[in-house]
C-alpha cells in the first residue's frame, strides 16, 4: 500500500515541476545540412558571409543570445564541419579577411593555395626547429634559465600613501 502512495506522490511532483527551457539540439548532420543550405547563396567572394550570419543560419539564433561558452562550443562545431565539407569536396568553403564563401574563381583558389603554401612553409620551419632543439640538446638548459621575475613584495600602507601623494603632486605641477 505504501508503494502505491509513493508512486502517486512521485507523479504529482513530476506534474508540479516547472517545464524546462527549450534546449538546442543540434546534430552534426543538421549542422552539415544547414551549412550547405546557407552557402548555396554565398558562392564567390562577391557573395561572402560573415561569422554571425553563419552562426545564425546554422544554430537558428543570434550568437549573442547564448553565453560565451555556448557560442564558442557551437562555433567550434561549425568550423569543424566546414573543414569536413571542404575535405570531402561536398562544399569548398574558404575564409578570407574574416569572411567565408564557396570558391568560384581561379583567383580565389590561388589565394587559398597561397594560404596552404604558407602553412606548409611554417610547418617545415617547425620541423627544422624540432631537429635543432634535439641536436643541440636545448632541453638541458630549460631548467637553468629564469623566466619569471621575482615576486613583487607588497607595499606597506605608508608606502602606498607616499606614492599617492607623489602622484598628486605631479598632477598639480602639470596644471
Amino acid at each position: 500500500m505504501n508503494k502505491v502512495l509513493l508512486k502517486q506522490e512521485q507523479k504529482r511532483k513530476q506534474e508540479e515541476k516547472p517545464k524546462k527551457k527549450a534546449e538546442l539540439k543540434i546534430t552534426k548532420e543538421l549542422i552539415k545540412i544547414r551549412l550547405i543550405n546557407h552557402f548555396q547563396n554565398h558562392i564567390g567572394e562577391a557573395n561572402q558571409s560573415n561569422k554571425e550570419e553563419i552562426f545564425e543560419a546554422v544554430i537558428g539564433i543570434n550568437s549573442f543570445a547564448v553565453n560565451s561558452f555556448a557560442r564558442f562550443y557551437f562555433w567550434e562545431a561549425i568550423e569543424k564541419m566546414i573543414r569536413r565539407l571542404r575535405s570531402t569536396d561536398e562544399c569548398f568553403v574558404i575564409k578570407k579577411k574574416g569572411n567565408y564563401f564557396v570558391l568560384k574563381e581561379q583567383d580565389e583558389a590561388d589565394y587559398y593555395k597561397g594560404v596552404c603554401d604558407k602553412s606548409i612553409e611554417n610547418m617545415q620551419k617547425a620541423q627544422d626547429r624540432a631537429d635543432n632543439w634535439v641536436a643541440n640538446e636545448k632541453w638541458k638548459d630549460l631548467g637553468k634559465k629564469k623566466y619569471y621575475p621575482h615576486p613583487i613584495t607588497p607595499k606597506t600602507p605608508e608606502e602606498k600613501i607616499d606614492d599617492r601623494v607623489n602622484k598628486a603632486a605631479e598632477l598639480k605641477s602639470k596644471l
